[in-house]
């Protein structure tokens, strides 16, 4: 976690919506140009078609975007508080609120959208896997040469291993609540390692006094932790004193 404040934050949130309409306002822009220039027709509607179809898949990601990122479409207060829970554990008090609550919400929104993904990656993998099935299934059944045979065993060898990463992509999108608890923790893990490593003094600072143990202030103004006997041999003459008065 950078250390941003509060109002740095809010500011870059506000500036990347911003910059992700004006992007999707630009995809719109160029579809709608090459839909009419492919609708006029002439040597350019060619160049058009690819254009189009790139620009709309474009817009449709930066709208997810967008509606991922506004503040009315967050995630509710109890997901953000359990997605805390698992990323800081015991350690909330280190953090500021506003950064906890921004970190657990782009964890959650990062899900959401990779859900999206994985309908985009769907709709690819069904019409053309499956195209590539059907001419490999057709090259093996009516071979016109042996050729063709290890051409369409080679290409069923290819359909599998798509299939075998589109399994592995649903399971990697829809993971099981423990899944999640167990990939979150160890990224809150990872997080407070780079942290001790980044900013080692100040997490110094910041730990909790632990319970049991005696702390007093140094000649250096600092915390520093004593034992049981050190602090009775310093109560010793306070009371010694009081009993003589």
């Amino acid at each position: 976690m950078q250390p941003y404040s509060d109002y740095e934050i809010a500011q870059w949130r506000i500036e990347h919506r911003q910059n992700r309409k004006t992007q999707f306002q630009a995809s719109l822009f160029i579809l709608i140009t090459a839909i009419f220039v492919s609708v006029i027709g002439g040597s350019a509607s060619v160049c058009s078609v690819p254009i189009a179809l790139l620009a709309l898949i474009c817009a449709i990601i930066l709208r997810i975007n967008l509606y991922y990122s506004a503040p009315e479409n967050a995630p509710s207060a109890n997901e953000i508080n359990q997605e805390i829970a698992w990323l800081f554990g015991e350690d909330q008090d280190n953090f500021s609120a506003v950064q906890m609550r921004a970190l657990a919400q782009d964890r959650i929104r990062k899900r959401g959208l990779r859900q999206w993904r994985f309908l985009g990656h769907l709709l690819l993998f069904v019409p053309i896997n499956g195209g590539i099935c059907l001419i490999a299934l057709q090259t093996i059944i009516f071979p016109m040469r042996d050729a063709n045979i290890v051409f369409g065993i080679l290409t069923l060898l290819i359909v599998g291993a798509w299939l075998v990463i589109l399994i592995a992509d649903f399971q990697g999108t829809f993971p099981s609540i423990q899944e999640i608890e167990s990939q979150e923790i160890n990224f809150g893990k990872t997080l407070h390692f780079e942290l001790a490593k980044l900013q080692p003094k100040k997490l110094k600072q910041k730990e909790k006094l632990k319970r049991g143990k005696y702390y007093q202030v140094g000649d250096d103004g600092e915390l520093e932790e004593v034992e049981d006997e050190e602090i009775l041999v310093q109560e010793k003459p306070k009371r010694a004193m009081r009993d003589d008065g």
